[in-house]
């Protein structure tokens, strides 16, 4: 059976037809806990950046969406995965507005929205909140040289690209 489709979207927008994996359970399923036959594995890369939580998606990712990860990050696929990450970008800013006096940004909770959206249209689970959140942060202070000990509300499309790179590297 064939995914749905999506509603039609603004022009600009368009990243495709969601994507639901062979071998992964259907989106909103939860993965029975401990059991023997789940194809759920390992992140992609143990540890990560000092202080990063040790998990970006709501729940484990099965093999296939392991797969997908995997690809989006491959040299030839990093342009496109910028590129998605910059139309998710303008996509928020096109349906909560950039913030005043901040332009081109928009705040952490749409942002978050932004990353969401883009996983599920690329067949993966809800990305955690707290996790981009850390991730938005600390792309946002590394640009801007500042220190992590305020918090920092708002993300520009550059910072966004990166965490969204660095997100799916920790998965």
């Amino acid at each position: 059976a064939s995914a749905p489709s999506l509603p039609s979207r603004r022009e600009g927008t368009d990243v495709g037809p969601r994507v639901q994996p062979e071998g992964c359970p259907p989106h909103g399923a939860q993965w029975a806990s401990g059991s023997s036959g789940s194809s759920c594995v390992g992140s992609l890369a143990e540890g990560g950046p000092r202080g990063a939580p040790s998990a970006v998606f709501r729940r484990p990712l099965c093999r296939d969406e392991m797969v997908a990860v995997r690809s989006l990050l491959d040299l030839p696929s990093r342009r496109d995965l910028r590129d998605l990450a910059a139309r998710q970008f303008e996509w928020a800013k096109q349906v909560s507005g950039q913030l005043p006096g901040h332009p081109g940004c928009i705040d952490m909770a749409s942002a978050t929205t932004a990353i969401r959206q883009l996983a599920y249209l690329r067949g993966l689970p809800a990305v955690d909140s707290r996790a981009a959140r850390w991730y938005f942060d600390l792309h946002a202070t590394q640009q801007r040289g500042c220190k992590r000990d305020g918090e920092i509300s708002d993300i520009d499309c550059d910072e966004f690209e990166a965490a969204v790179e660095d997100i799916l590297q920790s998965a």
